[in-house]
């Protein structure tokens, strides 16, 4: 299901400072976000990153350039009842990858794969920083991804979520 809803709740949580309010993106929004995506990839945990975290999080729930579709078959880690330290800055990371991904292609169609690659490269940024840092749902991911199978489980996921 498509949750912009869900990605302006996590917007709101992220204590950054000032949400901004729904309009239209101004013009040259993809070089901002483009620049937001790098500098949160960077160095996500830290206040530079967490603002680039609010931007890309921000742009992705208001333009339609984009179509991200945030489930607990994509983003296991935020299903109801789950707490990780972290999980916004890992939404981020797929949102990041999910939208870069669809810019750099033209095509505005959800893209779970490339968002789970910078899930990814998040979660190895964090674990460096703590290793007891730990998210099972993420290392599932992981496994797949390993085996060769995460394309084909974010393909029948994509099937059984469609009407």
């Amino acid at each position: 299901m498509f949750l912009r809803s869900a990605i302006l709740l996590v917007v709101l949580s992220v204590p950054t400072g000032c949400v901004l309010a729904a309009e239209e993106l101004p013009k040259g929004w993809e070089d901002g976000f483009r620049r937001a995506c790098a500098d949160f990839l960077a160095k996500p945990p830290t206040r530079e990153g967490r603002v680039a975290a609010k931007q890309i999080l921000e742009v992705a729930a208001k333009s339609e350039a984009v179509d991200v579709t945030i489930s607990t078959d994509f983003c296991p880690w935020m299903a109801p009842g789950k707490d990780y330290k972290h999980a916004e800055l890992l939404l981020a990371a797929y949102v990041a990858g999910n939208c870069l991904a669809q810019l750099d292609s033209g095509v505005a169609a959800n893209d779970p794969y490339s968002g789970a690659i910078q899930i990814f490269r998040v979660y190895r940024h964090l674990k460096s920083q703590d290793a007891s840092y730990a998210v099972p749902e993420i290392d599932a991911l992981l496994a797949l991804h390993k085996k060769g199978e995460l394309a084909a489980h974010f393909a029948k996921a994509a099937k059984q979520d469609k009407p």
